[in-house]
């Protein structure tokens, strides 16, 4: 399947630091989103090691503030 995200959201995504590593050649391979509330805060499981400026640390959980990642899941609700 081709995947496509705007170029907003990509603007948007200033604290990448990685070069968008998890979306590369089309294969996304984000962290997992469990759920969303109210289309705003993005409750991620994610077993990636990985540093990244979009994953926010809360107690036992974690969430996702990455634009493009947001976008993917409202979009492929994936």
């Amino acid at each position: 399947m081709h995947y496509s995200i705007s170029q907003e959201s990509i603007k948007n995504t200033t604290k990448c630091k990685s070069n968008f590593s998890c979306f590369i050649n089309n294969q996304p391979k984000f962290c997992k989103i469990d759920h969303s509330i109210s289309d705003k805060i993005y409750i991620i499981n994610c077993e990636s090691t990985t540093m990244c400026n979009y994953k926010i640390f809360y107690g036992d959980s974690m969430f996702c503030s990455c634009p493009v990642r947001i976008e993917f899941y409202n979009r492929y609700k994936i």
